[in-house]
């Protein structure tokens, strides 16, 4: 697509200010809109409404203007009034007693909402606390059931390791005597008569 500078197009144009963008058509060009395009009769016929529209805008260069339908499209706007404000009077001494009676009605609203809300939040509170406490009191009393049975538990081992240090000592005791003893009979053995060895050696066999 070639482009064309604006110096040029200021140079073609001039200083003409209304430019016609209709565009004649050349030969070859009229000869196939013919070929495509069907006559029209009323835009060929002098006369027709658009050619005395095209003869009233372009050589007599005036404007189309229907002074009836213009009154008429004018009438038929309403234009709404703009209502005038409503004065206020204010009176003072019955304006700020009021004023201060509604503050101070508004103030007790709030205060009573406030203290029915913290005292239902109170009463949430200390059953929550109540709870709690109910709790704390059964986890106390299962810590001292446990220590106990851990007492209990630790008197049990003591006494079994008590029982079993006595039953080893006990079986210490009989043996160191069992050895006196035995050293006694070798003692005796060397020092008795044949008769009772004879006789000890028949009582062992038995």
């Amino acid at each position: 697509m070639k482009g064309y500078h604006l110096e040029d197009i200021y140079a073609a144009l001039g200083h003409t200010k209304v430019i016609n963008s209709v565009l004649v058509p050349t030969v070859g060009e009229e000869i196939m809109l013919a070929r495509i395009i069907d006559e029209e009769r009323e835009y060929h016929c002098e006369g027709s409404t658009s050619d005395t529209w095209n003869h009233w805008l372009n050589v007599k260069q005036k404007k189309i203007f229907w002074k009836e339908l213009y009154d008429l499209d004018v009438a038929a706007r309403v234009f709404k009034k703009k209502k005038d404000k409503e004065k206020v009077m204010f009176l003072e001494d019955s304006s700020s007693k009021s004023g201060l009676e509604s503050l101070k009605a508004l103030e007790e609203k709030i205060l009573g909402a406030m203290s029915e809300g913290f005292s239902g939040l109170k009463s949430v509170v200390e059953a929550k606390m109540g709870d709690m406490d109910v709790r704390m009191g059964k986890f106390e009393k299962n810590q001292r059931q446990l220590r106990r049975r851990a007492k209990k538990i630790e008197e049990k081992l003591t006494s079994i390791e008590s029982n079993k240090n006595e039953e080893r000592n006990y079986e210490i005791m009989v043996e160191l005597k069992g050895r006196k003893t035995v050293r006694r009979l070798r003692k005796t053995r060397k020092t008795v008569s044949p008769a009772r060895k004879r006789m000890w050696s028949r009582w062992g066999k038995q």
